[in-house]
Parts: structure tokens; sequence; C-alpha cells
């Protein structure tokens, strides 16, 4: 079960709150976030499969997701009805306000500036900066082109001495032996 702790988010809806933690958890855009469908949320296998209308490639996204974003999906299904995970007030449409409540919560944290997309750069500099590979953070926000994961790069552990050393010390033993 998701409990992350979002600052001030007594004050903010159950969905609104669910919808921060899950781009917290996953790295969706917002907008993918928001206009999710409960089709595309396998929750056994942990996957979204996002339609080819909500990627910027326009092609059909399969993106692993944490135990945690299950826990809030899971949620989102026991307490919305209807084809969206995030339902807007609308009948028939997803949610598509979520600024109040965004500036509510970052107001609550104290924190000068973010935008929502914040969220989405914090679960990708996390991940690099615990030293995952580019090419999987790619993978789980969506990216096709590595050179868009690659902004990251400076996150990541520096291996390059590992390396260098490492082959230093093949030819070192070589040489003594």
């Amino acid at each position: 079960e998701a409990s992350f702790n979002l600052p001030g988010s007594g004050g903010l809806s159950a969905a609104s709150a669910d919808l921060f933690r899950l781009l917290i958890f996953t790295g969706c855009r917002v907008g993918e976030a928001k206009s999710l469908q409960r089709h595309e949320v396998d929750l056994d296998r942990r996957l979204l499969v996002l339609d080819s209308t909500k990627t910027t490639q326009h092609l059909t996204q399969i993106r692993p997701i944490s135990e945690a974003a299950v826990g809030v999906a899971r949620r989102r299904f026991d307490t919305t009805t209807g084809p969206w995970l995030f339902p807007g007030r609308r009948p028939g449409r997803h949610l598509v306000e979520h600024q109040r409540a965004w500036v509510k919560l970052v107001e609550a944290a104290e924190v000068k500036y973010a935008s929502v997309h914040t969220l989405r750069h914090s679960f990708a500099s996390t991940a690099a900066v615990q030293g995952l590979p580019l090419a999987v953070i790619g993978a789980c926000l969506g990216h096709k082109d590595p050179r868009s994961t690659g902004r990251y790069a400076h996150l990541a552990p520096q291996e390059s001495h590992h390396v260098a050393d490492h082959v230093a010390d093949i030819y070192l033993a070589r040489r003594s032996a």
C-alpha cells in the first residue's frame, strides 16, 4: 500500500494526493497520469500499457511500475467507477485541473518553485543517483531517444575511474607474471 506522506496532503482531495503519488512513483508525465484508464493498468504484471494517443511518439508504450504505484492504482480502482483512474468533474471525462492542488502542496512543503513536472525529474534523478542504467531509467520514463535521458547522466555515479583502474590492473598483472 502506498503511504508516501505528502506535506500538507490533509488539505488535498484523495484524488489529487493519489495523482501526485502516482507521478513520483512512476515518473509519468502529468497528462499521461491524469488520463490513465483502467485497461491501461496491469496490476498483476505491474505494468502501464499507455495508448499511442498518450505518448509523444504516438506509439503504445509498456512501462514497469513499482508496488507503491500498484497500491495507488488499486486504491483508485476501489474508489472510482468508469474508465478513468482520475475522473473529472464532467461525466465521462478524465481529470483536467490539478494546478490548484499542486500549488497547495508546494506551499505546504515550503518549496520556492516546483512545477508538477518536477516529480518526473525527481523520479529520474533519484534513479540516476542510485546508479541505475540510463537506458532503464529511459524505459521507465518512456524515452525513445537516449539523449532525453542523458540529461541525468551527470548524476550517475562515476564508474570511469573504476574501469580505468581495472584495465590497468590487468596489464600490470600480466607484466609482473
